[in-house]
């Protein structure tokens, strides 16, 4: 890639039938990459295997029962959120991760980049949306009580939104797009 990325966060959906076989083989094929790889679980992932295979690296540091991390090395914060309910594709964030964020971001008022699997928003596409709106509700709340939250990438979709007053850009593996460029959009100060 040029230029090279500063990071690379895959916002899940990393295999299609999670195994530690089919992870071993996933982690062959993004080795080739130069900048540090962060991973988020997707409704096609098993963070159990996961973690069992990632959990000794920097790739995905969110330990059990949430998987959920922060990534503070930038002039942004990266919260990662695991929205994966076991053998679904719909989405979950339950109160352990809601409070999980709540405490992270209560932390610093560094500007903050949400990855999360499902997006946390109503988009206008059936298959993102049959779980409706209760999911995220508590997402919905914190974020709006924390200003520093400036951009939210999402993996399971095929298209950004602009929902709520955030910036939502869906990154779906299948498809080729663009990397979303944090550099270009963050401003000291001034933010994404």
């Amino acid at each position: 890639m040029d230029p090279q990325p500063d990071l690379v966060m895959i916002t899940g959906d990393h295999v299609e039938k999670p195994s530690d076989a089919i992870y071993s083989h996933f982690d062959e094929l993004i080795a080739p990459l130069k900048a540090p790889v962060f991973l988020i679980p997707g409704n096609h992932d098993d963070p159990e295997i996961m973690w069992k295979h990632f959990g000794g690296t920097s790739m995905f540091p969110g330990k059990p029962p949430c998987y959920q991390y922060v990534i503070d090395d930038y002039d942004f914060r990266i919260l990662a959120l695991n929205s994966h309910l076991d053998d679904t594709e719909l989405p979950k964030f339950g109160e352990q991760r809601l409070c999980w964020l709540e405490q992270e971001l209560a932390k610093s008022d560094k500007p903050t980049l949400i990855a999360i699997h499902h997006p946390p928003m109503k988009t206008g596409v059936y298959f993102i949306d049959m779980a409706g709106e209760e999911w995220y509700r508590g997402i919905k709340d914190v974020l709006a009580r924390n200003p520093q939250v400036q951009l939210i990438i999402c993996g399971h979709g095929p298209h950004g939104a602009d929902r709520a007053g955030w910036q939502c850009t869906h990154l779906h593996g299948g498809q080729h797009r663009s990397p979303v460029d944090c550099r270009a959009r963050y401003r000291p100060g001034a933010g994404f």
